[in-house]
């Protein structure tokens, strides 16, 4: 599969979701990333070793998330949980991600083909995660002014949820990628070739300077952590979920 096939695919998939009503349950965020995990791994494996030189050749640039295109609102502040999310999606298709002081804005860093699959799949994620949590937060809201005639329970809920759901997801890809099948494991070696050459951009365009990580999250709701833990559980992450054929097998999940 070459690089501009596999465009068109993720193009393809990129409208069919846009056209849909709304991403706004586990279920499709779930069946859009496994098809964009399967395509990756496919546009590994089909590479000759010459092709994938060339590649391997091609200049690495960065991408910048579009929020304006989708329901996030640009801030002058960082966010932690979606900075989490985005690195995850990004490390899986060997990529880095940049981010802005005082700023939710965030770039991705790494070869043509990885850059814009990574940034099609945190979009979706990003976007998915911010409207289930608040649905989680609506229902638990209202199940809290029911049973106890307010809702001071809930308070923190929501950014709970969201924290405990990401950190989840990132615990649950690094166990799968520690633990890979036969074909991950030569998709993952081609993978690491490239994120070791985005690292090492990376840190000759940077000098080595790494923003803070953000800490001094309080709110802290059990409920809401519990639940967002649960809510990533559910979340289908295996290599074979969609099918057990060669063509269609293991995402970098």
């Amino acid at each position: 599969m070459t690089s501009k096939k596999t465009l068109a695919k993720l193009q393809k998939i990129k409208e069919h979701m846009e056209n849909a009503e709304e991403i706004g349950n586990m279920a499709e965020a779930e069946v859009f990333a496994k098809k964009f995990q399967q395509l990756m791994v496919q546009y590994e494996l089909s590479m000759s070793d010459l092709e994938f030189k060339t590649e391997l050749d091609e200049p690495i640039g960065r991408t910048r998330i579009d929020w304006d295109t989708t329901h996030i609102k640009n801030k002058q502040k960082r966010c932690e949980w979606i900075e989490q999310l985005v690195m995850a999606v990004a490390e899986a298709y060997a990529c880095q991600i940049l981010v802005r002081a005082r700023s939710n804005r965030i770039t991705i860093v790494g070869h043509k083909t990885n850059r814009e699959m990574a940034e099609y799949v945190a979009t979706v994620l990003v976007t998915s995660a911010d409207k289930m949590s608040l649905k989680e937060y609506d229902k638990f809201w209202y199940e809290c002014h029911k049973q106890d005639g307010h809702a001071r329970r809930a308070k923190g809920y929501r950014n709970s949820w969201l924290h405990s759901f990401v950190k989840r997801i990132l615990q649950r890809l690094r166990e799968m990628r520690q633990n890979p099948d036969a074909e991950m494991s030569t998709a993952l070696v081609r993978v690491d070739q490239k994120a070791a050459a985005v690292k090492k951009w990376v840190a000759d365009t940077t000098g080595g300077r790494m923003a803070d990580a953000l800490g001094g999250r309080s709110g802290y709701n059990s409920a809401g952590a519990q639940d967002g833990r649960k809510a990533a559980d559910r979340m289908s992450l295996k290599a074979n979920a969609v099918s057990n054929s060669r063509s269609n097998a293991g995402q970098l999940r």
